[in-house]
Parts: structure tokens; sequence; C-alpha cells
């Protein structure tokens, strides 16, 4: 399963990463991504940062990783993350389900 990430705690993200069932793509702040690539998770690091909660940059980052990336699922974890998913899925035809915490 192809997972996309936005904005999880690292230890979170350093758990799905350690699951051999679990390909993880996850979008977070400059210093958690810093983070997972020193402790050597297993996953593919993105910087993200909304700036507001609705943010062209950001929607525009998001809706071209899950074009590039096509996660089986999206979990975003706070109401900027979230919007930003929205947003960036809207017009999709095959948009991946999206969860939150």
């Amino acid at each position: 399963m192809k997972l996309m990430l936005l904005d999880g705690p690292w230890p979170f993200a350093r758990t799905l990463a350690a699951r051999n069932d679990v390909e993880l793509v996850y979008l977070g702040a400059q210093g958690i991504v810093d983070a997972l690539v020193t402790t050597g998770c297993r996953c593919q690091p993105i910087v993200f940062q909304s700036r507001a909660k609705i943010d062209l940059a950001s929607i525009q980052l998001v809706r071209r990783t899950i074009v590039e990336q096509r996660p089986d699922l999206i979990h975003a974890f706070a109401g900027r993350p979230l919007a930003n998913v929205v947003l960036a899925t809207l017009g999709m035809r095959d948009a991946p389900p999206i969860v939150s915490f």
C-alpha cells in the first residue's frame, strides 16, 4: 500500500515506514523531514509548508505529488493540510481516499 502522510508526527511516520507492506510518501516541515532523513527512515520525504489554510503553492505541490506518486490513501493530520489535500484533489477522476485525524 502506498500511503501519503501530510504533517504527521515523525515517530508515527517512522513506525509506518518500518512496515514492509507500506510505501510512505511524507510531506511535512523541514525539521521533521531532516529528522526522518538522519534516522534513515525508509520513506520519501518532501518538504511541505502551508502558510495559510488556502495556499496555492502548497495545493499545487500536493496535487503534483499525488499525480506523480499515485498513493492509495492520503492521511492529513491537521486542518491546513486537510484543506490543501481536498482542494488539490478537486476534479481528479481517480482521487485517492482522504482520511484525517
